[in-house]
């Protein structure tokens, strides 16, 4: 989770993750922290059963599975006071 560096108030969100083949570790983060320092929020997380998450069977790929991954993580940052809750998109590659 990334937040803005000189923000006091609620900031809008960015919720980050790759599509089927890639990680977090695959160049997200230089991403995360320029939004960051542009006055974003941004969480930043891999699919379930791959990467940093858990889950099994590793590295199973289920889009069904990552749509409910997207509303759990929107429903997350809605509950964290330095996210204005109303202030949220979804970015994602491939």
């Amino acid at each position: 989770f990334y937040q803005p560096h000189s923000e006091k108030l609620a900031a809008p969100c960015i919720i980050m993750t790759h599509g089927f083949s890639a990680l977090i570790d695959h160049h997200l983060a230089p991403f995360a922290e320029t939004f960051a320092g542009a006055g974003f929020c941004v969480l930043v997380y891999d699919n379930r059963n791959c990467g940093l998450s858990s889950g099994e069977p590793r590295n199973e790929i289920n889009p069904e599975l990552q749509i409910k991954d997207y509303s759990h993580a929107i429903n997350f940052v809605q509950t964290l006071p330095v996210v204005k809750s109303n202030c949220i998109v979804i970015w994602g590659t491939s």
